[in-house]
């Protein structure tokens, strides 16, 4: 498990970014901003990637913090920075986003500076500049073939775990992680959740296009794995971060 070095309501974006950014220059992994969201008051934050291992071809795509409150994500990309040889594939590429909603992050709340869900890319959103961090995180994977999209997400209210997923065919590596994740902490076996038929083992498997990221780059064709995990927010803080990390490796190598 993983304990913070500082009290978690002490974590702001400026903090979290300079611990990210000072792993990165130990590491010697590239960072770098691709764009700046506003807000209501004119600060305008910026929008970070890290890319390891650019060498190679196959990337494995990872988003996290596009709903603010749902923490766990960001401070699992930091958790996974600290030791990356234990966590992630030396054959592929990886492309994090660590923060998507970085306004949101600092007001611990779901939306962003406008009290937009930015986990949301439609022709109406893209037009829309209340929406800037779904257009900033689409326009640099435009046209970019990825291994795997993972978004990292964690619903507040639940003390189970669950995936949303899309596929034509079962697909091993989705068990896989319901099956992993069982090990350590509860799987919801609702056969629906808000409102979206699941498989009652932990799996909503989607049938329609409902604009999130993972969808979107499902659909694109961008992505043949390409997933939304939600951790339970009930459960340790400690906990979640795990089962992020413990997901990534899983799907790190089981790509060929």
């Amino acid at each position: 498990m993983h304990s913070l070095s500082v009290p978690l309501a002490h974590y702001s974006y400026a903090k979290l970014l300079n611990e990210i950014i000072r792993l990165c220059h130990k590491r010697r992994f590239v960072y770098q901003v691709i764009g700046y969201t506003k807000t209501r008051v004119a600060l305008a934050y910026p929008i970070y990637k890290i890319t390891i291992a650019p060498e190679q071809k196959k990337i494995f795509c990872i988003e996290a913090g596009t709903h603010g409150y749902e923490i766990a994500g960001p401070l699992a990309i930091l958790a996974l920075l600290k030791n990356p040889a234990r966590w992630l594939n030396k054959n592929l590429r990886y492309e994090i986003y660590p923060v998507t909603n970085p306004a949101g992050f600092d007001l611990r709340r779901r939306e962003n500076a406008f009290g937009r869900d930015v986990n949301n890319i439609s022709p109406q959103t893209m037009a829309n500049e209340e929406f800037a961090e779904a257009k900033i995180l689409a326009a640099d994977i435009k046209n970019k073939k990825l291994a795997v999209f993972l978004s990292l997400h964690e619903d507040i209210d639940k003390r189970a775990f669950y995936v949303y997923i899309h596929e034509r065919a079962p697909h091993t590596i989705y068990r896989q992680v319901i099956a992993q994740t069982a090990k350590i902490c509860p799987v919801l076996t609702s056969k629906l959740i808000h409102g979206a038929k699941a498989d009652g083992h932990g799996l909503i498997i989607n049938s329609a296009y409902d604009k999130a990221f993972h969808d979107f780059f499902h659909y694109r064709g961008q992505a043949n794995i390409s997933l939304t995990t939600e951790t339970p927010g009930l459960l340790p803080l400690a906990t979640r971060i795990q089962v992020n990390l413990n997901n990534i490796k899983l799907i790190s190598f089981s790509i060929n």
